[in-house]
């Protein structure tokens, strides 16, 4: 039986089969547009941000009803690191989320400030340790309809979909802004 493919925008069945780690987001149309958007969404040259909660699947499984409250505390989390650098969340799904920066400098802050928050929140007892996949990619900020399409929205996801664990994973273009941050890059790998 081959999976339900309707929806994954521009990406085609073959793509999907090749790429075992692809994003399950990558390509995907927003199913939630953002609470926190109320106006138009920026184009030209954007950082976009998009995060997973690595493992949330177990999660679900070992705290059932008590997912509900976690997620919820996650989502606060991620939103106020991102709001606090004005970040714009395009849309969730799920545990994901898909932000955009008018800056690389203010999305590697973000993403930082949200993996120290995270880290640092008292999670329930066996939830363990909540751990968010962040990957972030600078890029044409280009708009159909009410939500951005392209290969730059592509390259972020997959991007998110290549790192492991507590990561934030920034593209090339955003690289020269760590250390600003205090922060340095390292290989990962090529992406596709």
């Amino acid at each position: 039986m081959s999976p339900d493919l309707s929806g994954w925008g521009a990406l085609d069945a073959h793509t999907l089969a090749r790429d075992h780690r692809a994003s399950p987001y990558a390509g995907r149309v927003a199913s939630q547009p953002s609470r926190s958007r109320t106006g138009s969404l920026p184009v030209g040259t954007l950082t976009f941000l998009f995060t997973d909660i690595e493992g949330s699947t177990r999660l679900v499984a070992a705290l059932g009803q008590g997912f509900g409250p976690l997620i919820e505390r996650h989502h606060a989390v991620l939103r106020a690191a991102f709001d606090a650098v004005g970040g714009i969340e395009v849309s969730t799904e799920g545990d994901a989320f898909f932000v955009v920066f008018q800056s690389a400098v203010a999305a590697v802050t973000a993403a930082a400030a949200a993996q120290r928050s995270l880290a640092a929140e008292p999670w329930p007892p066996g939830a363990g340790a909540v751990r968010v996949r962040m990957g972030l990619h600078t890029g044409e900020g280009i708009l159909g309809g009410d939500d951005y399409m392209g290969l730059d929205i592509h390259r972020a996801a997959r991007i998110a979909g290549a790192v492991s664990e507590v990561e934030v994973e920034p593209c090339h273009v955003c690289c020269p802004q760590l250390p600003k941050l205090g922060a340095e890059p390292r290989e990962v790998g090529a992406h596709q």
